[in-house]
């Protein structure tokens, strides 16, 4: 009989041993892939989300617009024009700066995980 206990034994540590493995997720389904590209990519590239935007150039403009103004002496009614043109402009150029250079790197870098797969 002890040939038979030993058997159980076994079975009983291996269907305990499987019953936690279980509970661990391998490291391919902890995170996707795609995850894994993204975060991949933004360390390769440094890039750290969309730069600038409409608002954050508009904002910048203004103030610059408002401090050029005032360097060179304009009214007040001077700094709120130039204001209000810095405002415009810098919401204009503050539009495209997505596309800059690590931007770029990041989606080429993401692009080129995600083709590797």
């Amino acid at each position: 009989m002890k040939p038979i206990n030993k058997i159980a034994q076994t079975v009983i540590i291996l269907a305990i041993a499987m019953s936690l493995s279980s509970l661990v997720p391998p490291p391919a389904e902890a995170q996707s892939y795609r995850d894994y590209c993204h975060d991949r990519a933004k360390r390769l590239s440094g890039y750290k989300g969309r730069a600038g935007g409409v608002v954050g150039g508009a904002v910048k403009g203004a103030v610059g617009g408002a401090i050029i103004s005032g360097i060179l002496g304009g009214s007040k009614k001077d700094r709120k024009k130039a204001a209000k043109l810095g405002a415009l402009l810098g919401g204009i150029s503050g539009a495209n700066r997505p596309n800059s250079r690590a931007a770029r790197i990041y989606r080429l870098e993401f692009d080129d995980c995600m083709r590797r797969r």
